[in-house]
């Protein structure tokens, strides 16, 4: 896709987790990990599947660490960088 900003990348997070968990954007925090937020294994899953559809580009799990799932602002960044190649 190309120039994916970070930014824009969190704020489709906070949507997804939102529809995902039903919690509300506002109480969902970008500082924790996604499992803190409510996002079970297949709820990262979904989220995956929503990324490659929303971004054009796919994350292997070979490719994702723990330290890029650690917070949801890790994770959009992890995201942008990806896009961004």
């Amino acid at each position: 896709m190309g120039n994916i900003n970070t930014d824009q990348v969190k704020n489709w997070l906070l949507e997804e987790i939102s529809a995902i968990t039903g919690t509300d954007t506002k109480l969902i925090d970008p500082s924790l990990s996604l499992s803190q937020n409510g996002i079970s294994s297949m709820g990262f899953v979904e989220l995956l599947l929503g990324i490659s559809r929303e971004f054009k580009i796919e994350l292997l799990n070979s490719e994702i660490s723990p330290a890029d799932v650690a917070s949801i602002n890790a994770f959009a960044s992890k995201i942008a960088r990806t896009g961004n190649k």
